[in-house]
């Protein structure tokens, strides 16, 4: 078991499935939030992200964007160096 704190978030690196940045989803008004869901099994997805205000400068959104990408390459390496191939089974 390998337990890693994300921004004051206790998570057990083997309950990740799969890790996507907060617009992942968005086709309107991006850059309006920075940061990353953590998907964990069982249990409801935890999502890290920083409000970027409407009347940010371009260089601003981009260096906001930037640490949190950072933070999540982190948070991604150590999930790939604990993760386990869990076998699948469905219909």
């Amino acid at each position: 078991m390998s337990e890693i704190i994300v921004q004051g978030h206790k998570i057990d690196t083997k309950e990740i499935f799969d890790i996507k940045d907060i617009e992942h989803d968005k086709k309107m008004f991006l850059n309006r939030h920075a940061g990353f869901v953590i998907y964990l099994i069982d249990k409801k997805p935890l999502s890290l992200y920083e409000h970027i205000p409407y009347e940010s400068y371009p260089r601003e959104i981009s260096e906001i964007k930037e640490k949190w990408r950072k933070l999540q390459k982190q948070v991604e390496e150590k999930w790939q160096a604990d993760k386990t191939d869990l076998p699948v089974f469905k219909l």
